[in-house]
């Protein structure tokens, strides 16, 4: 028969034991209880302690995430509104972000659907967005991927026009930069969020740029529609106002209130050419038919007087307007007859298009209207004063006083730039040097070397310092003294001038080499005759008489410094009398 030992049969085997043993058996037995509970308890501590620890770095992970998601939402946000375009990439990649990637108002890719111009909606979407409000929500962590709650209030575009009937351009752009109602939209941001580096991008932003265009369409489609034909003949008006073409703006039909176009000085065009070249504009159109439009234009631009100012106050700027003039002071060209040629006013473009860039910006509005008229010349009127946008006639009361130290520092500029390029040899450069830095030579050395080369009789003429000298009847010196310090150098262009008539008209014969600060004329002169006539034949016809014994050999030179022109003539000049002037010129610093 099998025992049955169950829990409620069986009987421990003490349990006949004496009562002291048992009473010892009972008390060991809840000592081991005891000590068990406390192992228990202190196992329980230690899983608790481990959970609770694993409990409170996710919690921290959790809220360090939420304040990263958060900071990177508002500062999107923030961007955003402010038309900081280029910081968004930090926030959301370009390619899941429609604000970075679609957003586009070029003609080009706006296209001519649009109902104003890329211009005004540029300016309209940078105003809508710039009224964005927003308030963050709560925030979900799932793994990697976090959703940010976020209440933006988007301006509501019919409730802030106030049931205005056909608003105007600039109506709309009063009301939108005046809005203050609302419709809130609750968005859902999606971030990517890398919990171990704390770091998370917005994962795109479709949902908030869908709400913002809903209302941004609205916008739109109140905006006065653009007359095609009208908006294409006014941005072609204003390229021809861009480039200055006087010749178009003075067509039939365009009454600017301006003044005459054609009282512009030629030679100065291409300055106001380069004034009128910093335009740019925006336009608006008011009120549209079919074959005309009101329109107001913010004109864009440089302040040109107060490049002007900056400009000629440096002597400097000057010095390639006069980079001709220093090359034909030593090598002057034949026959010249080009005065008003002389200072082209071209080769100063480069620099004052630099000035002119830095100087301060200038807005202009001009309002006007234009029309659609088949009996002018280009098909349209313009009607508008654009008085305040071409250049000034004369910027003459904003150039300094013409001074000899001002013009000397022109040509000194010239002559540094023309030898850095190498267009002037040192030889050349120095004789250059003696109209901007003046020369050595003084009175008494001028003496000094005329008396020890056997000229006398020195006698004052034209100049108040140096006196005029004679040698053996053949050869005499001959100074003027000018009143600027430049004018010795148009004195040697009217001698050389002079010397090219008489080498026209005969009454020399020879060459000149040189330019206006230094020449040299060596040929032959006539000399008058008592009896010019040369008789009559039989028949009466009149004999040519042979000048050839009324000729002179005759030597020239003409040095030009700082105020003072210096002559050396030789009558029946050898080249013993040429070489003996040269000596002269060395000794004197004037070779």
């Amino acid at each position: 028969m099998k025992r049955d030992v169950s829990r409620s049969n069986f009987a421990p085997c003490n349990q006949f034991a004496p009562r002291a043993i048992q009473r010892g058996e009972r008390k060991g037995n809840d000592i081991m209880k005891a000590r068990n509970l406390r192992i228990t308890s202190l196992v329980m501590s230690v899983i608790l302690l481990i959970g609770g620890t694993g409990c409170s770095n996710s919690k921290k992970k959790r809220e360090a995430m939420k304040n990263k998601a958060e900071g990177v939402v508002e500062n999107y946000l923030v961007y955003l509104s402010k038309g900081m375009n280029d910081k968004l990439s930090r926030y959301c990649d370009p390619k899941d972000d429609p604000f970075q990637s679609e957003v586009s108002f070029t003609e080009e890719d706006a296209g001519n659907e649009k109902s104003a111009s890329p211009e005004i909606l540029q300016e309209l979407w940078n105003i809508y967005l710039s009224k964005l409000k927003f308030k963050i929500g709560e925030f979900e962590l799932d793994g990697d991927e976090g959703k940010l709650e976020v209440s933006v209030n988007i301006v509501d575009v019919k409730k802030n026009l106030r049931s205005s009937i056909n608003p105007s351009t600039d109506d709309i752009i009063r009301y939108m930069s005046e809005a203050d109602e609302y419709t809130k939209r609750k968005i859902t941001f999606s971030l990517d969020c890398d919990t171990d580096n704390e770091t998370c991008m917005i994962n795109n932003t479709k949902q908030l740029y869908k709400e913002v265009n809903k209302q941004f369409d609205i916008l739109v489609d109140l905006l006065p529609k653009r007359n095609k034909k009208l908006d294409q003949d006014l941005r072609a008006f204003m390229d021809h106002v861009i480039e200055f073409d006087t010749d178009y703006l003075q067509s039939d039909g365009f009454e600017l209130f301006s003044g005459r176009l054609d009282q512009y000085d030629h030679y100065s065009m291409c300055i106001y050419k380069e004034i009128m070249s910093f335009i740019t504009y925006d336009v608006r159109y008011t009120d549209v038919e079919e074959r005309k439009a009101r329109f107001n234009m913010t004109i864009h631009t440089k302040d040109d007087v107060e490049a002007f100012t900056a400009f000629w106050e440096d002597a400097n700027n000057l010095g390639p307007m006069v980079e001709k003039l220093v090359i034909y002071g030593n090598h002057a060209p034949k026959d010249f007859t080009g005065l008003e040629d002389l200072f082209p006013m071209e080769p100063l473009v480069p620099g004052f298009h630099d000035i002119m860039e830095k100087c301060q910006d200038k807005t202009i509005e001009v309002e006007g209207y234009i029309q659609l008229d088949d009996s002018v010349p280009h098909g349209f009127r313009v009607v508008a004063s654009f008085s305040d946008v071409f250049p000034r006639k004369s910027y003459s009361e904003y150039m300094p006083d013409s001074t000899d130290d001002y013009n000397q520092t022109m040509y000194r500029a010239a002559a540094d730039s023309l030898l850095q390029k190498g267009d002037l040899t040192e030889k050349e450069y120095e004789r250059w040097a003696r109209i901007f830095n003046g020369s050595d030579i003084n009175s008494r050395k001028f003496d000094d070397v005329l008396k020890a080369h056997g000229f006398t009789d020195g006698k004052i003429g034209n100049s108040r310092e140096f006196k005029d000298y004679t040698k053996d009847g053949r050869i005499t010196t001959e100074t003027k003294t000018c009143q600027s310090a430049d004018e010795p150098l148009y004195v040697g262009l009217q001698e050389l001038s002079d010397i090219d008539t008489k080498l026209g008209s005969g009454e020399l014969t020879g060459e000149w080499t040189g330019g206006w600060v230094f020449y040299e004329f060596r040929g032959q002169v006539e000399i008058s005759d008592p009896n010019p006539k040369g008789g009559v034949t039989k028949k009466g016809d009149p004999i040519q008489k042979d000048n050839s014994a009324n000729k002179k050999e005759y030597y020239e030179c003409y040095v030009a410094t700082a105020y003072n022109a210096f002559f050396f003539r030789v009558e029946d000049a050898t080249d013993a009398d040429v070489e003996e002037i040269h000596q002269i010129l060395t000794e004197l610093g004037l070779d």
